[in-house]
């Protein structure tokens, strides 16, 4: 069948995103979608330089590997190239140990892990890790060390072997394997390539402690996997998840039931803040957060014409959505992530604690709720809004929208000042999906954590487990008498035991969820809010990310609803996922 990409079952981008680091950044902020290095001006979805490639990347430069021996010290961004020349075909195999593994699986979601674990493997090769791990460290800067793409290519002696330079992003760069790093910052593209998915739950399925409240519903039939930053292609069906939680390792995902034997097994992948969005949609339309309703039109819908064909994806998605993922500049907001956005802190910052009054605003103009009458005041002659009360001005606004309000507010001064909370009432209707604003619903601790997160921090702490277990060992076999033995593994116990338990509670606070930072309804200045948002909306990324991934959830919802009414979903109904591919490939 070949590559084919597997997408998020509701924004519908894959998480196989790449990004090309700016020549101010260090070597782990760049990463193919496949995780394991960085992009270079060969890989896939690039034109070759013959073609004309140079057009676009006029600024881009590459590592100089011709630095003096004596400067790579000084060089932090120096990387030593070897003799070895790459195979072209080197980073688009999977790991033998994923082929081994998919290849004993039966179709179960929730076998085992057979063989040998690749986490060491996981955590050395993948770029992705590591940008993870780099996100509270201060970038490095190298000064020195990189000459223009361009000269590379036009060097006489100029051969395969420099087609595998490491491309760095200029600032018109236009390679499609990768966004280019002066576009989008690495902090706002976390979790772009974090997956986790929905699966079926098996007839042995148990409840455990951290499941989630709807995971141990009764009638709910999935339950929620680990997290993998790489999902493989959609002929090589499993991938490698962590923490592999119901002893479910290798969820087989895909957005298409593709056979009757695959309908009952096949997983929801989706991105886990994306989940968070859906949450939000279902709390503000329905009033409940219905992950039922979600697995039920995922069943009813996971062929090609619904979700393929049919769902009205925003147009920068159909544009990035091919065989490969094409990474069109312009289109980087994709990547951002609509829960934690980099530049919304500081907005919320300066328009919390405020206080009209001592601000020399009238209290009553910004508290509609204790405004009971108003002088009338003179107003120009004709403007028919002046003899109307307050009340009534309020009444007639609520029927309008935020850009038929700022027209008024230019053809009558009855409207120059307004009360916050119709501003507050603005947002919530134009802008639900900024939930700071009403729901105080905290964040699953999967939308905060990427697997490499999650693995690194469990590997530490199982090595110093065994570091500890070794000592104690090592102390029986040299100890001279048994009280010697005593007061040395009190020792080690002394020292040891402390580093463990800190251990142990920094993984058990990464599973915690976390608090979304809520606007408060009064000390609020929602008209600061309302201009703040709107004049920096390019550069909110994760916001712009936010808004589209709420309209697709509202449109799953839309179709949640007219399942209901056809009485396809429902309280008691049970969505057979076999029949309805039977009714679909009919």
């Amino acid at each position: 069948m070949g590559y084919q990409e597997i997408v998020c079952q509701i924004c519908g981008v894959s998480a196989n995103i790449s990004r090309i680091r700016h020549s101010g950044e260090p070597r782990a902020h760049s990463w193919r979608s496949d995780g394991w290095a960085p992009i270079t001006n060969a890989d896939y979805n690039f034109v070759n330089h013959s073609g004309g490639w140079s057009r676009g990347c006029r600024d881009c430069m590459t590592p100089d590997y011709r630095v003096p021996e004596d400067d790579h010290d000084s060089d932090s961004d120096y990387v030593y190239e070897s003799d070895d020349i790459p195979e072209p075909y080197e980073y688009n195999t999977p790991r033998e140990s994923d082929a081994e593994d998919t290849s004993e699986e039966t179709g179960s979601t929730s076998g085992s892990l057979k063989g040998e674990s690749t986490d060491s493997e996981y955590l050395k090769n993948s770029n992705y890790s590591s940008f993870i791990a780099s996100l509270t460290d201060p970038p490095s800067i190298p000064q020195t060390g990189f000459r223009p793409l361009l000269d590379v290519v036009n060097e006489p002696m100029y051969s395969a072997r420099d087609c595998f330079h490491e491309h760095i992003a200029g600032p018109n760069c236009t390679h499609l394997s990768g966004y280019n790093g002066n576009r989008i910052s690495v902090e706002e593209m976390r979790g772009c390539c974090t997956f986790q998915y929905l699966c079926p739950k098996p007839a042995s399925w148990q409840p455990q402690s951290d499941d989630e409240a709807f995971e141990t519903e009764k009638d709910f039939d999935f339950f929620l996997s680990g997290l993998t930053d790489h999902v493989t292609s959609r002929d090589e069906p499993y991938t490698d998840v962590f923490p592999p939680r119901h002893e479910c390792r290798l969820p087989h995902g895909d957005n298409v039931f593709w056979s009757q034997e695959e309908a009952a097994v096949t997983a929801m992948p989706f991105h886990p803040t994306c989940l968070e969005v859906y949450k939000r949609a279902s709390l503000f339309r329905f009033g409940k957060i219905d992950i039922k309703a979600l697995v039920d039109w995922y069943r009813l819908e996971a062929d090609l014409t619904h979700f393929s064909r049919d769902f009205p994806r925003h147009e920068a998605v159909k544009r990035g959505n091919e065989q490969w993922w094409r990474h069109i500049r312009g289109d980087e907001w994709l990547a951002a992530n609509p829960c934690f956005v980099p530049a919304l802190p500081p907005i919320f910052e300066r328009v919390k604690d405020f206080h009209p009054v001592e601000r020399g605003y009238h209290r009553e103009v910004f508290d509609v709720n204790r405004v009971q009458s108003r002088p009338m005041r003179e107003y120009q002659p004709g403007d028919v809004f002046a003899r109307l009360s307050f009340e009534l001005r309020l009444e007639v606004l609520s029927y309008l929208g935020s850009r038929d309000i700022a027209n008024l507010r230019l053809v009558t001064r009855v409207f120059r000042q307004l009360p916050q909370s119709l501003f507050h009432q603005l947002l919530l209707r134009e802008a639900p999906w900024l939930w700071e604003t009403w729901c105080p619903l905290p964040y699953s601790c999967w939308a905060a954590n990427s697997r490499s997160k999650l693995e690194r921090v469990d590997k530490m702490l199982h090595e110093q487990q065994s570091d500890l277990e070794n000592w104690h060992m090592r102390v029986l076999s040299e100890g001279v008498s048994t009280n010697e033995n005593e007061a040395a593994i009190l020792a080690l116990r002394t020292k040891g035991t402390p580093r463990i338990q800190a251990m142990e509670e920094e993984v058990k606070q990464l599973y915690q969820p976390h608090d979304v930072p809520m606007l408060p309804r009064p000390g609020t200045n929602w008209y600061q809010l309302f201009l703040e948002i709107t004049r920096q909306w390019g550069s909110l990324k994760g916001l712009r990310n936010r808004e589209r991934i709420w309209a697709d959830c509202n449109y799953i919802l839309d179709r949640i609803e007219a399942h209901r009414t056809a009485g396809r979903i429902g309280d008691g109904i049970v969505v057979d996922p076999v029949a309805t591919f039977l009714a679909y490939s009919r």
